[in-house]
């Protein structure tokens, strides 16, 4: 039908093998075909659209056209930029709320970079995945929580795998066992978080009938900051008062 969305056109090309489908309208009257060629171009300029969105970028026709200023191109990146600049702001607010936690125990300043970096790039893996399985194949609903549910499992894998090395890095490197009680399961933990959260935010923005690229990458891994930091010094916080 000539309403129907290119993508899905495609998957149909794809699912089916046809070299070429009709296009009718409403009366069922055939005004044209569709060939393998016009799908390979959506495909391609889908994929575009899609990789550019995840990064928060401009749209492709901008992106590429080498014409375009310098200063249309900052004003457009600008908005999603201040708006991430402001989630790094509250990152660093729950930092500031254990600060005593970070003055009694200063070391845990040396494995910040670990704890909010490892979450971040986990997050951002799920949501690269998820969004290039809903632009790839038939959604239903019930592919909801499987969708979901592998990831979690997969982060939890990932999470101990990950937190089980910090939890060594920290013993061997500051010879202390608290240290690494507190890196190595918050670690193991936000990642888990991570890769549930890159999952299902892409599919519930999809569920609400909009493109899962919106969940872009960079604000997923803004958010994993400030849960990150969250996680690590409550943890940390919970553990100096029981075990000091």
């Amino acid at each position: 039908n000539v309403g129907t969305d290119q993508e899905d056109v495609a998957r149909i090309v794809a699912k089916y093998d046809f070299l070429a489908i009709p296009v009718v309208d409403h009366q069922r009257t055939l005004l044209g075909i569709v060939t393998v060629d016009d799908v390979l171009d959506v495909v391609t300029e889908e994929s575009t659209e899609d990789f550019l969105r995840v990064s928060a970028n401009i749209e492709e026709e901008e992106a590429l056209d080498p014409g375009l200023t310098v200063w249309h191109r900052a004003v457009r990146r600008l908005p999603w930029l201040v708006g991430l600049l402001l989630g790094q702001l509250v990152a660093g607010n729950v930092i500031e709320r254990f600060s005593n936690t970070l003055q009694t125990m200063y070391v845990l300043a040396f494995f910040m970079t670990a704890m909010a970096g490892g979450p971040g790039n986990a997050a951002t893996q799920s949501l690269a995945l998820v969004v290039r399985y809903l632009a790839t194949r038939e959604y239903r609903p019930r592919d909801f929580i499987r969708v979901v549910w592998r990831e979690a499992q997969a982060g939890i894998l990932v999470g101990l795998a990950c937190g089980a090395v910090l939890a060594i890095a920290a013993l061997v490197w500051q010879q202390s066992v608290l240290v690494a009680l507190v890196v190595g399961p918050a670690l193991a933990l936000n990642i888990t978080i991570a890769t549930t959260f890159g999952s299902l935010v892409p599919v519930l923005v999809h569920r609400l009938g909009a493109d899962p690229a919106l969940a872009s990458g960079p604000f997923i891994t803004t958010l994993m900051d400030v849960i990150s930091m969250s996680v690590y010094f409550g943890l940390a916080s919970v553990l100096l008062f029981y075990l000091r």
